[in-house]
């Protein structure tokens, strides 16, 4: 069976926390407005535009913006997290196909897979364009298109990834973080580590 496996990046394989942090605090200072805590991050990034709508109006996309030139600052502070490369170059042995499907705007993602030397691991490589990002069946098509598969899994740790992974028949596995009951997830694993040992018996 042809296998395809979907990675989400940030705070899947790589540790972007602290960029985000960090520029959330630019953005507050620049913008005058209350800062965002480290436990608040996660209702702030990725798909979560209700936070920018309400607190920017109609200088929402010129925060938007802003945020993500002070983010590119950071990218120092990256770090890939413990047991990515391992799980990677396991799949890499097998022959099977790996990409990248993030909600990362991509003049952030493509630097940040070079900068820490996992971009040979992958196939294709996708961020978010023109406000087209996960769980849209339209944005994974744009990538599922240049392969031949019949099973995908999709590895990732957000309610969109999940989300994701339901709307393409896809098997899931959620790492990392704890998603509400109500979305579907095949697996879930505390670590990378944890999720290479399923990911050996389900392409074994």
């Amino acid at each position: 069976m042809k296998t395809l496996i979907i990675w989400d990046w940030n705070n899947t394989l790589v540790d972007t926390m602290d960029a985000s942090f960090l520029a959330m605090q630019d953005v507050s200072s620049h913008y005058g407005v209350p800062r965002v805590s480290r436990n608040e991050m996660m209702t702030v990034i990725g798909t979560h535009r209700d936070y920018w709508q309400t607190t920017f109006g109609d200088k929402e996309e010129e925060a938007v913006h802003y945020y993500l030139k002070r983010y590119a600052t950071y990218r120092h502070t990256i770090r890939v997290i413990d047991g990515a490369e391992d799980v990677l170059a396991f799949v890499r042995s097998k022959n099977i196909h790996q990409i990248i499907l993030s909600n990362e705007d991509e003049t952030l993602l493509f630097p940040e897979t070079e900068y820490t030397n996992l971009k040979s691991y992958f196939d294709y490589v996708q961020g978010s364009v023109d406000e087209h990002a996960k769980p849209e069946i339209e944005f994974a098509q744009k990538a599922l298109k240049h392969f031949d598969y019949e099973h995908l899994i999709l590895i990732g740790d957000g309610v969109s990834d999940m989300q994701m992974a339901d709307v393409l028949g896809a098997t899931s596995i959620c790492v990392f973080n704890n998603i509400p009951e109500t979305i579907k997830t095949s697996y879930h694993c505390a670590s990378l580590k944890d999720v290479k040992r399923v990911l050996e018996r389900l392409l074994s």
